[in-house]
């Protein structure tokens, strides 16, 4: 239903926080009881800035050369309650720049002992990401978790 909601073609794509109150008004009027979506929509322009909103979801991070910024911006997560206001927030990438998109099943992957990844582990395995190419660092980051969890069973999944 989400991405039929995201193919409407009267939405302001280019304005995430209006493009989220209108997903979030069709889904609620849609009607199913306890559903509801997270949701991290961004736009990247050519210059450079990604205008972004975050309706629940884990704050994604743009990592610099000297620093790594939490996108959180946006508001409460899709379906629940109409009217629901969202704001949107603005960062710019430079060269070099890349952000890194995850879902809860990174972030809360558990050892054998229930422990959870979470988002500092998450911040170590970036922070000694020693290889610029996309595929090495997302492999990286997999390896990562992988040796964290052990083999213990997951309960979500990994999404990037």
């Amino acid at each position: 239903m989400l991405q039929g909601c995201l193919r409407l073609k009267r939405l302001p794509v280019s304005v995430p926080a209006a493009t989220m109150a209108a997903v979030n008004t069709a889904m609620v009027r849609r009607g199913i009881q306890g559903r509801f979506v997270t949701l991290f929509y961004g736009v990247l322009f050519p210059d450079g800035r990604l205008t972004y909103c975050n309706a629940g979801h884990n704050p994604q991070m743009l990592v610099t050369s000297s620093r790594v910024e939490r996108l959180e911006i946006g508001g409460m997560v899709l379906g629940l309650f109409d009217g629901t206001p969202f704001e949107e927030g603005t960062v710019v990438l430079e060269p070099g720049d890349f952000l890194v998109t995850f879902s809860d099943g990174v972030s809360e992957a558990m050892d054998r002992k229930g422990e959870e990844f979470g988002d500092e582990r998450l911040l170590e395995s970036i922070a000694s990401m020693t290889d610029n190419g996309v595929v090495p660092r997302l492999k990286h980051v997999f390896a990562s978790v992988s040796a964290f969890t052990a083999g213990a069973a997951q309960n979500d999944d990994v999404t990037h």
